[in-house]
């Protein structure tokens, strides 16, 4: 009766003359199992209906991809593989972004220098 649902120290409680391993061979020997927790320890859980229509709002919306793993408490991995499953698009202007580089000090122009390596030729 304990051996489907109840963890492993109540199992252990109940049988003190047996281990661990034996008490895990009776099962298997008489067939049986034990409920299955795959949300366990990190392990990945599955997307909700919710979550995935919240995913495809962002992404769509262009919202930057730390932001969304942020707000859906998932990876950033997760959130391009299954915006990937999913097929979602960004938004080109998203998508081919060009960052402008920003200048510390004012550059001089190379008119001079050019000339200078012009004449060693």
């Amino acid at each position: 009766m304990l051996w489907p649902s109840a963890n492993r120290e109540t199992v252990l409680a109940a049988f003190p003359e047996r281990s661990w391993k034996a008490i895990m061979e009776r099962a298997a020997r008489i067939g049986v199992n034990r409920e299955r927790k795959p949300y366990m320890l990190g392990a990945a859980k599955h997307w909700t209906e919710h979550e995935k229509s919240e995913l495809k709002r962002l992404y769509e919306g262009g919202v930057q991809i730390p932001e969304i793993s942020a707000q859906l408490g998932r990876g950033q991995t997760a959130i391009m593989g299954k915006a990937s499953i999913l097929k979602l698009r960004r938004p080109r202007e998203v998508k081919w972004k060009r960052l402008e580089p920003t200048w510390s000090q004012p550059i001089d122009t190379l008119n001079r220098s050019n000339v200078e390596c012009l004449g060693h030729w």
